[in-house]
């Protein structure tokens, strides 16, 4: 390299320009693409919301349609909708953004090693042929190291759908933590053949209690109801007793070997055929449909028996009420020793859930019993009643005489 009347040899100055070039060609893209983490972040999240309210709709379309509620329902849809093209315009622009400038450091890089090199080429110490290998060269290890701010969009995308997943770990992380932090409600066996709760604490998952230290018993063969306030705190020690619900302290033991099904308020029937749905989780074929059909039958939902190999949306097919008794179809069918429910005979009127025990009496003589209700009339049908009193602050179980029926 020559400068005025001085000449200097730099040794790898090829090399040196490919990284120097690199480097703030690097810093450039990070600086005007680093926006695409963001956006992207917010695409995945406004799309899954969209979706899922588009999901929510059809799967309550009838509810929707009684409230007369489809103004709100299009104006929130709408709303979710608004965020999802506003967030793809931000998108867009950024991608532009970023493609001008990596497009503009693609087109300055070629031309980048005949400007080095040109003073020597003019002052005779290269010919035409060495300043075409050493563009050439040239490009090959530029090209490696800016191998970053050709991928940048796709990287952006990924570390988006890093973060994304990476909030979603924090949030059970911290959960976990919560959990070791109680040491959790452990469900355990037993060794005697009851369901037992002992010294039981119900959190929330942020903290607040919402009962502590219940004790109880519910002795193997007999059908109990368990009398509760309305709200969330029976559906929260129904999820307990299931396993599905830690936070807290305390234990809950069940029988060794017992088979317990657990029958939530809401009943679930999942997609696919109806014999899928009535053997749920029993695989479909676990049962004959000579079987299945008796089972329909108890439950009075005969014309049902010859719709087994139907596909269909069975949850906006059936009625509520219909839906209730294909549950306890299923329940007939698997033979459970234990049947725990979350007032899960609410839906029925009071001649179909009279039969329904009835049923759970009859078919499943040996099964133990325990509704969770708010409800007293359930008591009527079920020979022990536990009351769960809640004063003060404090809640505690007591065994009570069912009145009589």
């Amino acid at each position: 390299m020559r400068v005025g009347a001085h000449e200097f040899w730099i040794p790898g100055l090829m090399l040196r320009v490919a990284i120097a070039y690199a480097l703030i060609a690097t810093w450039l893209t990070n600086r005007v693409g680093r926006s695409l983490v963001s956006i992207n972040f917010d695409r995945l999240r406004y799309e899954a919301d969209f979706r899922y309210g588009l999901v929510r709709f059809r799967d309550h379309v009838e509810a929707v349609a009684l409230s007369r509620g489809e103004a709100v329902e299009r104006s929130g849809a709408l709303g979710r909708f608004g965020n999802v093209v506003a967030n793809w315009w931000r998108l867009i622009t950024a991608q532009r953004n970023l493609s001008l400038l990596t497009t503009g450091i693609g087109q300055v890089n070629g031309v980048v090693p005949l400007l080095v090199a040109a003073p020597a080429f003019f002052a005779g110490r290269m010919t035409l042929g060495s300043l075409t290998e050493t563009g050439v060269a040239y490009g090959q290890v530029s090209g490696a190291l800016s191998w970053f701010v050709d991928a940048y969009q796709e990287i952006a995308s990924w570390r988006a759908s890093v973060e994304r997943l990476a909030s979603f770990s924090d949030m059970l992380g911290s959960a976990r933590v919560a959990l070791t932090h109680d040491n959790g409600i452990q469900v355990a066996v037993g060794a005697s053949p009851a369901l037992r709760l002992i010294d039981l604490t119900l959190r929330e998952p942020d903290g607040p209690v919402l009962a502590a230290h219940l004790d109880a018993t519910v002795p193997g063969g007999q059908r109990v109801a368990l009398l509760g306030p309305p709200g969330q705190l029976k559906t929260t020690l129904f999820r307990a007793i299931a396993g599905i619900w830690p936070f807290g302290t305390g234990r809950i033991e069940l029988p060794a070997g017992a088979r317990p099904i657990f029958v939530p308020h809401q009943p679930y029937l999942p997609i696919g055929t109806l014999r899928d749905a009535v053997s749920y989780p029993a695989a479909a074929g676990t049962f004959p449909d000579t079987q299945i059909a008796g089972a329909l039958r108890l439950v009075e939902l005969d014309p049902l028996a010859s719709r087994l190999d139907d596909n269909e949306p069975w949850e906006q097919e059936l009625s509520v009420d219909e839906q209730l008794r294909l549950i306890f179809a299923r329940a007939l069918l698997q033979q459970p020793d234990w049947i725990v429910m979350d007032d899960a005979t609410a839906g029925l009127d009071e001649r179909m859930e009279r039969r329904v025990f009835d049923l759970l009496a009859r078919e499943l003589p040996g099964a133990s019993i325990l509704s969770i209700t708010n409800r007293p009339a359930v008591a009527k049908y079920l020979p022990q009643r536990l009351e769960l009193d809640v004063r003060d602050g404090k809640a505690t179980i007591h065994a009570e005489v069912a009145a009589p029926v």
